[in-house]
């Protein structure tokens, strides 16, 4: 868990220097509550992360790092897991975004104070999107490809939803689905907030 949050910490002093030396980069933080209805898991995930967001006229990049209480997309409900997150869009025709990125997963059954349980279980997945940017409203859908650790036939998609409340605040709707072997396993859904700075 050290090693989460020292990443976590080096992401937000990161974040710090990019939005002093750059107007492009907008440091935040948020919060979401994710729950899987529908499946064997019980309660609800809740979720806090930092970030560096650039949309410039080309490009969308965003950089973060978040915590999880609970893995509900595994149906087990149990456990915590840590996220750290790259993904990079190109703005067609203004509306439009295409490209995709990588996460970085470690999904545990607890955690300490000094180290992970030997329980740890880290993943690399790179995934490609689209979506779209419409005034206030920002959405794009990934698809997770198959690492070298992938379940055989899983498939995997989230939908990343958001909308500009004001000039600092955004309402967030994360939606995702998996299924293994064409079989409908899993669906998360959740909402939240983040602060842009």
């Amino acid at each position: 868990m050290k090693s989460l949050f020292t990443i976590l910490a080096v992401l937000v002093l990161a974040v710090g220097s990019a939005f002093a030396q750059n107007g492009a980069f907008a440091p935040y933080v948020e919060g979401t509550i994710t729950t899987a209805p529908g499946s064997t898991a019980t309660g609800a995930s809740y979720n806090v992360g930092v970030g560096v967001e650039s949309s410039t006229k080309h490009l969308l990049l965003d950089f973060s790092g978040v915590f999880n209480t609970a893995n509900v997309t595994t149906g087990s409900g149990s456990g915590y897991s840590g996220v750290l997150q790259a993904q990079g869009y190109l703005k067609i025709a203004k509306i439009f975004l295409a490209g995709g990125g990588a996460d970085w997963v470690i999904n545990t059954n607890g955690f300490t104070f000094s180290k992970f349980y030997s329980s740890a279980r880290q993943s690399a997945n790179p995934f490609v999107g689209g979506g779209v940017q419409l005034g206030r409203l920002r959405s794009i859908v990934t698809y997770q490809l198959p690492g070298n650790d992938a379940v055989a036939g899983q498939r995997f998609f989230q939908i990343q939803n958001e909308l500009r409340l004001s000039k600092h605040l955004r309402a967030e709707v994360p939606v995702s689905f998996n299924s293994v072997a064409g079989k409908y396993t899993a669906t998360s859904v959740g909402g939240g907030l983040k602060f842009v700075f």
